[in-house]
């Protein structure tokens, strides 16, 4: 009897078996390792979890400025459209080139951060398109909360907080063809995976390595993720927090999953994906079909 097939097929078998959840890059344990060799500090998972809110109110006054200095009408709402349809792309982009940088650093890649295997590719599609539905109600149920505590019982016959949340979904400044080929199919790819991997993938993992606490790593994490949507309702201050308080509470969530999927990030992408493509891209387009 040959041995050496067995020894072969030994480890073939060997190969397919997916890392322990320890040894994988992107694993506390071995981010705890870089900490005492001094690879990763504060800086890198406090800037993560913070940077996109700089960004995206420099995009913001960027755009309304100019717009004011041509004399457009409405500057403002279109100013805030612009941040909310367009503009996140320049935030997805200087944030992965920023953390391409860290993770290099670290001695990693940003496929790392996914911490994807091929034994739970459809496990993960299936649960991603499965949790979907109830999480997406769960999170528009929370932003109607919200309004209702900041702008009281009588919000649906409130003109002001009325005009506030159909101005925040409207259509694309630039127009239906921007709409459906920016907002409908580029940026909730962009920002889905873009956002989970900067929040979830990043600065959460991190964090609990450098504090040794789960929950600190989760708030902290949810408190960069809720101020970044501050931005995106400027229109008043109740529509600005309401969005925060939303958010905020949907990153304590998503953090949540994070780390019961075992920091796999597929199932994340594709809820956060899912929810972008609907409230960028099919709501405004309904919207402005029935609202004339």
């Amino acid at each position: 009897m040959s041995v050496k097939p067995l020894i072969t097929a030994s480890m073939g078998t060997e190969q397919k078996e997916p890392l322990p959840i320890d040894s994988r890059p992107n694993s506390v344990l071995k981010l705890q390792e870089r900490v005492r060799e001094g690879r990763l500090s504060w800086l890198g998972p406090l800037v993560m979890c913070f940077v996109r809110f700089p960004i995206l109110l420099l995009c913001f006054l960027s755009a309304f400025g100019v717009l004011q200095l041509t004399g457009q009408q409405h500057a403002m709402t279109t100013a805030l459209n612009l941040t909310r349809y367009n503009l996140p792309l320049v935030a997805d982009l200087l944030c992965l080139l920023l953390l391409a940088r860290l993770v290099r650093k670290e001695g990693i890649h940003l496929r790392d951060l996914f911490c994807a295997t091929r034994q739970h590719i459809l496990r993960d599609l299936v649960l991603g398109i499965a949790l979907f539905m109830g999480s997406y109600i769960a999170v528009a149920g929370l932003n109607v909360l919200s309004l209702f505590v900041f702008y009281g019982p009588n919000f649906f016959q409130n003109t002001q907080a009325l005009q506030t949340l159909l101005g925040s979904t409207g259509i694309n400044p630039l127009g239906i063809p921007f709409q459906i080929a920016i907002s409908l199919l580029v940026l909730p790819i962009s920002v889905g995976f873009v956002e989970e991997l900067v929040y979830r993938g990043y600065a959460q993992p991190r964090i609990q390595a450098l504090s040794g606490s789960k929950w600190l790593a989760i708030l902290l994490m949810a408190l960069g993720f809720g101020l970044q949507h501050v931005v995106f309702g400027l229109l008043s201050w109740q529509f600005a927090l309401s969005g925060f308080l939303t958010t905020f509470v949907t990153g304590i969530i998503f953090g949540g999953l994070y780390l019961l999927n075992k920091q796999r990030l597929s199932i994340l992408i594709l809820i956060h994906w899912q929810s972008d493509l609907i409230s960028l891209g099919l709501l405004p387009l309904l919207m402005a079909h029935f609202i004339k």
